[in-house]
């Protein structure tokens, strides 16, 4: 099968998948960027200049959002009425600025779809903001299309660039990076397609496309631009006159002065304010050796994260990424570099030149990134963790490889079978790794031989929790379902301040009758501040899935024993102290040993 065509099964089939049921909310930054399409669907074109020159959109962005829930496995509820019916509230609009501030044409199709669901027909958020994600998918999967089409060469390296995980989850929800992945694909395809083109000069229809494509990528996110150089590649003997070269210079430089313009301008009306590129630059500048030490104290800190998102993480870094996937990617890799063909025009000083670029596109980006970070306060090291601004560049160092140890000018038939074949696998992995986190309490263990812990909190506060003391005669219990087929522990979380405290804290689990299955006792003293005090239940224990309590009460004790709590009250089980109900719950876990091949 041709690699355009296959792009195109492989990328609707997973990316519809991710559009879905990646939960509301969960991509990047994805409110503010659903409050930009709002905004230019009411034909606001420069960010943040409505009224009060801020942007206006509504709450429901942000409050119907997954990531304000409490646990990790309710993806499920955003598919209720209770959210997927919720229409927008015009009487509690958010107005605010946000830091969305791209150019507009990368979320025209999506502004057509608001504005007309939205604005004219005032349709349920959740619904058409899928559906915008959706029109975001198809311009990704449009773009990278072209692109494969375009190339000349390694049109097997550009179909595994397009569909790494990163880059398809990102155009899979509402963003700008899909857009800037695909442009970026689509530019040096087109610039590959003038070098090694077999006419002696260029025809009307390639220099329109390669207008077009520097047009385009002047469209895309901060940094695009960069990859610009490219266009030293081209031969001037291509030209066919010297008004042509001309005119694709002045329109590089013109295009170029409009998206550092753009950057400069769309700050004006930000939390950051229309100072801070100034600012930035300054202070960069004139601690320049400062900023250097901390540029690559960070990358070493963090190479690890910034270079493993870039081929896969999801929003936010939510779920865990399978070193399966990773593995994977790495065959597909190199298969598609050394036995997809070769060609011979791809000389030495042009994977040179592909190396400098790789490196000033990251370099540039990393600056970018990282200069506000340090401006506004982190003076040793900076979260450098952001691979996905590199991805769109990682395509340059692969085309510097690629074919570099000859073997047949076409590529070899089983490597396309290879390719293919193993880049559903990974797409399939980390779409399971997704849809278990989000949807299942313990799908993000199944394959990896650990307990699993319940319940699936998130949002929890982890250094501050509020709490509640233990006293003598007082007697704290957590009530709780157990779902595990095979209970292996229970566990509190000690708060701040037990230090004072002497005597005896007993932990005991009780079946629901009352009668007590396992218990522990330690001295005050020996209980940690902010750490988990675990009770493993005795071996050979067999325990039936239902109600049980924890319960804690103190032993001669003298003082106070705070243990930490979630205020108000949303875990089903109910918490009561001394007896008397509490509008809270412990901060408890229970532990669910693995049983069989994919069960717990």
């Amino acid at each position: 099968m041709k690699p355009a065509r296959l792009f195109l099964i492989i990328g609707i089939l997973f990316g519809v998948g991710l559009a879905v049921f990646a939960p509301f909310g969960t991509g990047f930054d994805e409110d503010k960027h659903l409050a930009r399409v709002y905004d230019i669907s009411g034909l606001h074109m420069l960010p943040n200049r409505s009224i009060y020159d801020k942007t206006v959109y509504f709450a429901e962005f942000y409050t119907l959002s997954y990531r304000r829930f409490f646990y990790r496995d309710q993806g499920a509820e955003l598919f209720t009425p209770a959210y997927f019916g919720v229409k927008a509230d015009y009487d509690s609009m958010a107005i605010e600025t946000i830091m969305s501030t791209y150019p507009p044409l990368m979320f025209f199709p999506q502004a057509v779809v608001a504005g007309i669901a939205w604005r004219a027909l005032d349709l349920p958020i959740i619904p058409v903001a899928i559906v915008i994600r959706l029109v975001t998918l198809a311009v990704y999967l449009l773009g990278c299309y072209l692109a494969i089409r375009a190339t000349p060469v390694a049109k097997w390296l550009f179909l595994v660039a397009a569909l790494l995980p990163t880059p398809l989850y990102q155009a899979s929800t509402v963003n700008g990076d899909g857009y800037t992945h695909a442009v970026c694909l689509l530019f040096i395809a087109v610039v590959l397609s003038v070098v090694f083109q077999s006419e002696a000069t260029i025809s009307r229809r390639r220099f329109l496309s390669l207008c077009a494509a520097v047009f385009l990528l002047a469209m895309a996110k901060p940094g695009s631009i960069l990859l610009l150089p490219l266009l030293l590649l081209i031969p001037g003997r291509v030209f066919t006159t010297r008004s042509q070269r001309l005119g694709l210079i002045l329109l590089t430089a013109g295009m170029s002065i409009f998206h550092l313009v753009w950057i400069y301008f769309s700050f004006t009306n930000t939390s950051l304010g229309v100072e801070s590129t100034g600012m930035v630059v300054s202070s960069v500048l004139s601690q320049l050796w400062a900023y250097l030490g901390a540029f690559w104290r960070s990358l070493l800190f963090h190479w690890r994260t910034l270079f493993g998102s870039m081929i896969a993480a999801s929003g936010y870094w939510g779920t865990d990424v399978s070193p399966l996937v990773y593995g994977l990617v790495g065959a597909v890799l190199l298969v598609a570099i050394l036995f997809t063909g070769h060609d011979k025009r791809f000389r030495t000083r042009t994977r040179i030149f592909f190396i400098g670029m790789l490196l000033l596109t990251w370099f540039g980006i990393l600056v970018m990134y990282t200069a506000g970070k340090f401006t506004y306060g982190e003076k040793e090291t900076m979260a450098m963790v952001q691979g996905r601004y590199l991805v769109s560049f990682l395509l340059l160092g692969l085309l510097a490889v690629w074919g570099i140890f000859p073997r047949s000018r076409q590529p070899e038939r089983w490597a396309g079978w290879f390719i293919g074949v193993g880049i559903v696998a990974f797409q399939a992995l980390f779409f399971w790794g997704i849809f278990a986190h989000y949807y299942t309490p313990c799908g993000p263990s199944l394959f990896s031989g650990r307990d699993c812990q319940l319940p699936a909190y998130q949002n929890i506060e982890i250094f501050t929790h509020p709490e509640v003391p233990l006293e003598q005669g007082v007697v704290l219990e957590q009530r709780f379902t157990n779902t595990c087929r095979r209970l292996a522990a229970v566990a509190v979380l000690v708060d701040d301040g037990a230090a004072g405290a002497r005597g005896g804290v007993e932990l005991a689990l009780n079946t629901g009758q009352g009668g007590v299955v396992a218990r522990a006792e330690l001295d005050a003293a020996e209980l940690t501040p902010l750490k988990r005090w675990t009770l493993d239940l005795p071996p050979g224990t067999e325990l039936a899935r239902g109600e049980y309590s924890i319960t804690l009460r103190g032993e001669q004790l003298n003082g106070a024993v705070p243990f930490a709590v979630r205020t108000p009250d949303r875990y089903p089980g109910a918490l009561t102290l001394g007896g008397q109900p509490f509008d809270g719950d412990l901060v408890f876990y229970y532990y669910c040993a693995p049983v069989g091949l994919f069960g717990y």
